[in-house]
């Protein structure tokens, strides 16, 4: 069984479907919200997830939450706490060796 998405206008289509449809001069077309390209992209997701047969969806499922939790940013207030954390027990570096071993980095210039 396909899982199947609504599919979104192609974007190459005519100022027809924009103006409202055929007949309907633009300064009659309702208005609606532009697309923004956070709602396109997230169309696409949600097309391309529809493709996926559905025995592959737990591991496409795995995929998005490991990607997620790969990009999600830690708040300021949680990172500002653990790095004040780190110097108080005296977990710190000097800068000068922050790229060692990093790239070909020798830490000398």
């Amino acid at each position: 069984m396909r899982i199947r998405a609504n599919k979104m206008p192609d974007s190459r289509n005519s100022a027809v479907e924009r103006s409202g449809g055929p007949g309907v001069v633009p300064s009659q077309a309702k208005p609606g919200p532009m697309p923004t390209a956070s709602s396109i992209y997230r169309q696409r997701v949600i097309e391309q997830v529809g493709d996926v047969p559905e025995e592959y969806l737990p591991a496409l499922l795995r995929v998005v939450s490991a990607f997620r939790e790969s990009v999600a940013l830690v708040p300021a207030e949680e990172s500002f706490r653990l790095g004040w954390s780190e110097v108080q027990r005296g977990e710190v570096r000097p800068t000068s060796e922050l790229w060692v071993g990093i790239e070909g980095e020798s830490g000398s210039e």
